[in-house]
């Protein structure tokens, strides 16, 4: 592991010191971040919507399976112990997992890349030929990254994410044959029901651009913070084998939303999220989330209700 600096652990210090503070108090920041973000209160006493059963989940699930579903460069392990071997091939692969940025050995790694680190969410570089690169620079971004504890952070409270020994690893970028990123398709599934899945493409004006579906690939007429797809995107080249290994994944949790990259005729699961968008970016309109919400049976808690 990369040493912490003085001002990385005073900024660890006050981060875990904050959440700390603000679950003692109630939860004041996060009840607040959650207003902002969703128009209503939450309510973990009767949680309803996705949303609101996200935010509980955070707060008082602390199931042991969550850090090794959402361990980035751990979770295929996981996978692979309960897919059919057949369907090993849609396991990711890491080229280099390290410890600390330092020991990546670019030399050796492909120029469209994604080093990612493990222990969060959205900690990532993409990385593309042709453009300049800055070994060191990188480096630099990712051990900052390896030093903070993505988990214990008063606006997020994503405890799932606390215990997991902080890496890097380095994957090949999925990519479509005129060289664009490959689509984000991701299925929310309920144990044995599904709730909605949503592909997500980049978009030059709009950064990214997000459509909901259902089990049949219809677009649903929900919306979130991002936009739509102007024209509908047609469904995925084995979007039939993404939603079997996604359900052959799921009967395993009360929820989860799992994770596929898809370019053309090619896909591989790229991760498990146990907590869509940390619970902030809710589907509009408000009975759509209620009714994903519905088919979330959250464990039994004492002192709930």
């Amino acid at each position: 592991m990369p040493r912490k600096s003085p001002k990385a652990l005073v900024r660890q210090f006050l981060a875990h010191l904050g959440a700390d503070l603000d679950r003692l108090r109630g939860f004041p920041a996060l009840r607040r971040k959650f207003r902002t973000a969703s128009g209503y209160d939450m309510d973990l006493k009767n949680p309803k919507s996705l949303s609101e059963k996200i935010q509980w989940r955070k707060l008082y699930d602390r199931n042991p399976l969550f850090p090794i579903l959402i361990n980035k460069t751990g979770m295929a392990e996981w996978a692979g112990s309960v897919l059919p071997t057949e369907d090993h091939r849609y396991l990711p692969k890491y080229l280099q997992v390290v410890d600390d940025a330092d020991k990546l050995d670019f030399s050796a790694l492909p120029a469209d890349l994604a080093p990612k680190c493990n222990h969060a969410l959205g900690w990532n570089v993409i990385l593309r030929e042709g453009a300049a690169l800055d070994p060191d620079k990188v480096r630099r971004r990712l051990n900052r990254w390896l030093a903070r504890d993505y988990g214990k952070d008063s606006s997020r409270h994503e405890s799932g994410y606390h215990t997991i020994s902080p890496r890097v690893g380095a994957q090949a970028l999925l990519l479509n044959k005129d060289g664009s990123l490959a689509d984000d398709v991701r299925f929310h599934i309920f144990r044995d029901q599904f709730g909605c899945g949503h592909i997500g493409t980049g978009d030059r004006q709009f950064g990214r651009r997000v459509t909901y579906f259902d089990e049949n690939f219809t677009p649903l007429d929900v919306s979130t913070s991002r936009p739509r797809h102007v024209t509908p995107k047609p469904k995925p080249q084995g979007f039939e084998d993404m939603l079997r290994v996604a359900h052959l994944l799921a009967r395993h949790l009360d929820y989860m939303r799992v994770d596929f990259l898809s370019a053309g005729d090619r896909f591989f699961l790229n991760e498990i999220t146990l907590y869509h968008t940390g619970g902030f970016s809710p589907i509009k309109p408000r009975s759509f989330e209620e009714k994903m919400g519905a088919l979330w049976h959250l464990p039994d808690r004492k002192g709930r209700g």
